[in-house]
């Protein structure tokens, strides 16, 4: 991206009241950025929805049923109109829901219940954990302030 387009961000970016508002002008822009000259897939997208309205809980099996395209043409249409595969945008969905629900509550203690509805067990939960943040759960929750997550969570 050119120096003159991150200069016309940064500008009005400064000039948004809310971490929510700025954060809503930047993937837009970025979002914008990454379509333009692409035609959107309706295809993907349909599945892009179904994955981000079941927090990445749905399978792929779910998307060929949905779809009636087997998974090989799906995972070709997420490659090249996504950048990612179904499973990994799976995978981020999964995470920005715990992420989300993290930042409400006071500590992990009180999702232990809601992490086994989208992981198959506390071992997934932490290697999908550890490969999103770099962090084991455990030093994560102690360590890493979330700030961040909770303006978020609580737009002011």
């Amino acid at each position: 991206m050119s120096g003159i387009w991150s200069q016309s961000c940064t500008e009005i970016v400064r000039n948004l009241e809310g971490i929510p508002a700025r954060i809503d002008f930047i993937q837009g822009r970025l979002l914008r950025n990454l379509r333009h000259g692409q035609s959107q897939n309706a295809i993907v997208q349909c599945c892009v929805d179904y994955l981000k309205l079941t927090n990445g809980a749905a399978s792929i099996r779910d998307l060929e049923l949905k779809t009636g395209y087997e998974r090989r043409h799906l995972e070709n249409l997420f490659s090249s109109n996504v950048g990612v595969s179904p499973k990994t945008l799976s995978r981020i969905f999964r995470f920005q829901w715990f992420y989300k629900k993290w930042a409400r509550v006071p500590s992990f203690d009180h999702l232990k219940e809601d992490v086994h509805e989208y992981f198959y067990d506390e071992a997934h939960f932490n290697k999908e954990f550890k490969r999103m943040t770099g962090f084991s759960p455990k030093h994560f929750f102690l360590k890493v302030p979330n700030q961040f997550g909770r303006q978020l969570s609580f737009p002011q």
